[in-house]
């Protein structure tokens, strides 16, 4: 069964065998880049999957699509695309 302050020890006492070690700068393991086309795309594909998911917001539109026609859900997807692109503005 390993003990759970171990590993902090053994860092404690690499550092202190090597105090005047200069620190290495490395290239990150990871790094995110993206073009403002990449960016759009993105946001499109994550907004449409919180859009599309059934919530309140679907049933509504389902709901008022029956009873007002084609119509209303292209009003309802005019009316979330321009609360969408307000928050996407913000960030």
């Amino acid at each position: 069964m390993r003990k759970p302050g171990l590993k902090i020890q053994l860092l404690i006492q690499t550092r202190s065998q090597t105090p005047f070690r200069k620190p290495s700068y490395k290239k990150p393991v990871c790094s995110v880049t993206m073009d403002v086309l990449q960016f759009i795309i993105t946001v499109i594909l994550i907004t449409a999957s919180g859009a599309l998911a059934p919530g309140p917001l679907f049933f509504a539109t389902i709901s008022y699509g029956a009873k007002s026609g084609a119509k209303s859900g292209l009003i309802f997807s005019i009316a979330h695309t321009l609360v969408e692109f307000t928050l996407v503005m913000l960030l």
